[in-house]
């Protein structure tokens, strides 16, 4: 009878001991992919022998559906290295005492790893999992999922990872870490999580060259440094705690506006979008919060800036917001801190002209952008106020403009310049608009500073 010609991963000479199929076949049941289609029950029984002689040795391996590993307890190191489970896996429950080998293993179907114990090294390395995998409650000890593909999404809610945890070079349609806990380090680098959570999640983290698509980091706690040096984080940060964080060099989306806000600008007036405009401004105060501990001021004012536009927005979505359910608007009023809708309006109007003048003393443009309108609005006043009749409409406005700058600048003008003398209603309004150009002037020149100085 032929031997079976698989040949162990990291040896050049072991080769598979099972005997090869009749036939054409060079492989055995275990290794011949096509072999379980026809062998399914021969594969159920030798698995079952071999794991009670205790050999664990899985290398390689086509399993069909099995219902051995739940809850089992495997004594020894287990090899599942580049096997191959061809519809839902379980492991709910199982332990393993001395670690376990998945690198390169393909999940076709679901697997289920929910509460199982993974001591010592649980290596996941290359493995694909081509639908969800399930993690809730497992505890794992040294955990390496670097280059790990989860196609249809990883949960690990509830999860508690008791030595260092690797996912550099992930990728995930969704990676749901909400209340996982990591007591060592988790290492992101060069992860791809597109609605990565890591909501009321517990850890010390590095996401270094990592991307964030709509991450929630929701009441996250990072008890020690938290890494994310040149990552792409499109996140939500509301009511996480950073405590020694590096969010300098991260890489933001267009315009630093956030996946909340974004999100919030699609729905229609609504619960929804005034929550999401709420957890916008949260996320950009959090952030401009932590960029201003370490010192990046330049990241901390565009943030700052965000914060308010969102804040904006917020107050518009409640005032549009209408509902005879009393306890919808009670809800609204929680997320605008129990502002009544008076109280919004005053709100708005005065952030939206705060925005319109100086871009909420972070946008020099602005300032220079509402010294021109002011200065054409007056001159424009003034050409309906003061223009005698008699005079041409080119040059009387000319003078006008000449008169409105005058005014603006403080540098005066002459009389002596001008076509016609100036009425005492005429006067009135060049003060008004003196007073209005010594605030933009000075506004201007505390707004310029303090960007040069973020520099």
């Amino acid at each position: 009878m032929t031997q079976c010609s698989y040949i162990f991963w990291g040896s050049s000479s072991k080769q598979c001991e099972e005997p090869a199929l009749d036939g054409d076949k060079s492989l055995c049941i275990f290794h011949d992919k096509e072999a379980w289609k026809t062998h399914a029950d021969e594969i159920r029984n030798k698995v079952n022998k071999k794991l009670e002689q205790g050999d664990y040795h899985f290398e390689g391996y086509h399993f069909p559906e099995i219902e051995l590993f739940h809850e089992r307890i495997f004594e020894k190191l287990v090899n599942f290295n580049k096997a191959t489970f061809l519809e839902d896996v379980d492991f709910v429950g199982a332990q393993f005492t001395k670690g376990v080998g998945f690198v390169c293993a393909q999940f076709s179907k679901r697997a289920y790893f929910t509460d199982a114990q993974l001591s010592e090294l649980a290596d996941f390395s290359g493995a694909i999992f081509s639908d969800r995998a399930f993690f809730a409650g497992a505890r794992l000890e040294e955990a390496d999922f670097a280059n790990t593909q989860f196609t249809k999404g990883a949960y690990f809610w509830g999860a508690k990872f008791s030595g260092n945890a690797s996912f550099l070079g992930t990728e995930s349609s969704i990676m749901d870490f909400g209340l996982a806990v990591f007591n060592g380090q988790a290492d992101f680098d060069v992860s791809y999580g597109y609605n990565t959570l890591f909501w009321e999640g517990n850890f010390d983290s590095r996401g270094d060259n990592t991307r964030f698509w709509q991450g929630d980091f929701n009441k996250a706690v990072f008890e020690k440094k938290a890494s994310f040096s040149d990552a792409y984080l499109d996140a939500s940060f509301v009511s996480a705690t950073l405590n020694d964080s590096n969010l300098r060099d991260t890489r933001w989306p267009k315009n630093n506006i956030l996946y909340d806000e974004r999100n919030a600008d699609t729905l229609k007036n609504g619960l929804d979008k005034i929550e999401k405009y709420r957890n916008a401004v949260r996320t950009y105060f959090f952030i401009k919060t932590r960029l201003r501990a370490e010192g990046d001021y330049k990241n901390e004012s565009d943030f700052f800036y965000r914060e308010r536009r969102a804040e904006m927005k917020l107050l518009k979505a409640r005032l549009m917001f209408k509902s005879n359910n009393s306890e919808d608007e009670e809800k609204a009023n929680d997320y605008c801190d129990q502002k009544g809708k008076k109280t919004c309006l005053f709100d708005w109007f005065f952030l939206s002209l705060a925005w319109l003048i100086c871009g909420f003393g972070e946008k020099v443009m602005y300032i220079l952008g509402t010294f021109i309108f002011t200065w054409i609005s007056f001159a424009i006043i003034f050409f309906f106020s003061v223009r005698p009749s008699h005079q041409t409409v080119l040059l009387a406005f000319i003078d006008c403009l000449y008169i409105s700058i005058g005014a603006l600048s403080g540098l005066g003008y002459e009389q002596k310049a001008l076509s016609f003398e100036i009425s005492e209603s005429g006067h009135w309004l060049i003060q008004t608009e003196a007073l209005i150009g010594i605030a933009l002037i000075s506004l201007f020149l505390v707004v310029f500073v303090r960007k040069m100085s973020r520099q």
